[in-house]
């Protein structure tokens, strides 16, 4: 199932999936969480944007150039409105859309700025079709984790699979 995270937290506890990845935090409430790996988010935008012709922008930059951006209620949303707040810029986004490709391609298609996991940006930054551009005093990150009833109540697959993404990512953080 692909869908934001209350969708996984959903089929979770209705026992429609047996683990989830997903952004977190989330209310952990009857669910076992490990986290991950760290996401690096990055500010992008068209390379003939307005933002990409300067080294360093502010938030409030960011914010009358316009930004296109995941909807208000989501995790991610939630990870990038902390970091406009602590930060004391008021965030209006232009565009919210729940998709990231389809946020990528309006950025893509310069009508505005958006912040983006780098590995979902990675290919159009290789091609030139994306611009990083660093914000002054600001980083933006999501931690990506697991989250499942529990360990004794997976299946034989489901185990293989989480013991496989455990030794891929030795390193549990700690959320």
């Amino acid at each position: 199932i692909v869908g934001d995270t209350a969708r996984l937290l959903e089929a979770l506890r209705h026992g429609e999936v047996e683990l989830a990845s997903t952004v977190l935090p989330v209310d952990s409430g009857d669910f076992d969480i490990l986290p991950i790996y760290r996401d690096e988010m990055v500010l992008v935008v068209h390379p003939k944007h307005v933002l990409a012709r300067r080294k360093r922008v502010t938030l409030q930059d960011v914010v009358e150039a316009g930004l296109i951006a995941y909807p208000p209620g989501s995790v991610t949303r939630g990870l990038i409105d902390r970091v406009f707040v602590e930060h004391e810029v008021e965030l209006e986004a232009t565009m919210e859309i729940a998709s990231p490709e389809a946020i990528k391609r309006l950025t893509q298609a310069g009508l505005g700025a958006s912040v983006l996991p780098r590995a979902v940006v990675a290919p159009e930054l290789g091609r030139g079709a994306l611009e990083v551009v660093r914000v002054r005093s600001a980083r933006f990150e999501r931690t990506i984790g697991m989250v499942l009833r529990s360990e004794e109540s997976l299946s034989p697959p489901a185990r293989v699979f989480l013991d496989m993404v455990k030794s891929r990512f030795p390193a549990v953080l700690v959320p």
